[in-house]
């Protein structure tokens, strides 16, 4: 699928329905999922409830940048990786009574906004 310039391709494991002006578009799940892996250490107990402290160790199913992909993540993964101008994920979500029914956009990190006003000047 593609947005303007870019191929799409969802890591989210369900499909992305996205608002394109008056209509919808939806992104269909490509079969792959990007997650994390963190690291727990240093548990503390206060009031019968562990804290623990998390750290990103790495991504699973999280190919490497290609020139001209935008890759659809959570926005965990995304803020994960702020330095990856490829990454977005689903912004401003609109939830129905029994689920998601679809995202006003898509959230980028700096340096992907950067290019698309480049685009569109």
């Amino acid at each position: 699928m593609r947005i303007g310039p870019f191929k799409v391709v969802n890591l989210c494991p369900h499909p992305i329905r996205v608002r394109r002006g008056a209509q919808y578009l939806t992104i269909p799940k490509s079969g792959r999922v990007a997650r994390l892996v963190f690291d727990s250490a240093n548990p503390r107990r206060v009031d019968d409830i562990d804290f623990v402290a998390t750290r990103v160790v790495c991504a699973k199913g999280l190919p490497e940048p290609q020139r001209g992909v935008l890759l659809i993540v959570s926005s965990m993964v995304r803020n994960a990786f702020v330095e990856r101008d490829d990454l977005v994920s689903p912004a401003l979500v609109q939830v129905g009574p029994d689920s998601v029914l679809y995202c006003e956009g898509l959230a980028s990190n700096l340096g992907l906004t950067m290019r698309l006003v480049e685009l569109s000047a």
